[in-house]
């Protein structure tokens, strides 16, 4: 038992004596380096801390999408499609329809947001940037039965930007009208994208408030772009 005690101890006496031989050998050939060398491998050391978590990371993710989906990996029937304003300015056909049709057949996809704006700077909504919104309404609803096709407006807000008064009841008045507007176009919903919206905005609260009522008197549905928190950035 001495002599196992004995091995134990001297080989961790050999084991630390080496360790340390090798920080003296490191230190010195440090001191030897340039200044330029030195800033050299600090900064590969800093972007090497931060790279590798992230590559991690961004392999993990990658990995997730390989392979068989999961049994876990299904739609639940509320699932949404943002659609570009092409789709109620004319640049879309009866054909892109029936293509967009066969491409949403079994997602679960159940609404679909069209971009019908953007709102003029005094909440106004000018019928000729939407000419195709009624075409849209009736044909979505005849080809997607059961789908929900709601009306996307937004614009800038003041006071970051030079551009909508949410703070103004004129303003909020003809973006009311705005909201009425789209629902007499054959739209399910109306959602707001107003940004940035500052918190606590009265201004904007007050807009929310001002057209809940047009919508829930047409069963329609009020909805709004809210910024997404996530438990890490």
């Amino acid at each position: 038992m001495t002599t196992m005690r004995t091995l134990v101890r001297d080989g961790a006496r050999r084991t630390g004596r080496a360790a340390a031989a090798r920080a003296r050998a490191l230190r010195s050939r440090w001191r030897g380096w340039s200044r330029r060398r030195k800033s050299l491998v600090v900064a590969l050391t800093a972007l090497a801390v931060v790279l590798v978590p992230v590559g991690s990371a961004a392999l993990a993710l990658r990995l997730q999408y390989v392979g068989d989906p999961s049994p876990e990996a299904r739609s639940r029937g509320r699932d949404a499609l943002w659609l570009g304003h092409a789709w109620v300015d004319g640049r879309k056909s009866d054909a892109d329809l029936a293509d967009l049709v066969e491409r949403l057949a079994g997602t679960g996809v159940r609404d679909l947001y069209v971009h019908t704006g953007p709102l003029e700077h005094d909440g106004s909504l000018p019928p000729a940037v939407h000419p195709r919104a009624r075409w849209f309404t009736e044909a979505a609803h005849r080809a997607l039965p059961g789908v929900r096709v709601q009306s996307w407006l937004g614009d800038e807000v003041k006071p970051e930007r030079d551009a909508l008064d949410l703070e103004d009841a004129a303003t909020r008045d003809r973006v009311t009208a705005s909201a009425r507007q789209v629902l007499d176009l054959g739209f399910d919903g109306v959602h707001f994208d107003m940004e940035p919206i500052r918190p606590g905005s009265a201004g904007w609260l007050a807009l929310l408030d001002q057209v809940r009522p047009v919508t829930a008197g047409r069963g329609a549905k009020l909805s709004v772009a809210a910024p997404q928190i996530d438990p890490l950035p």
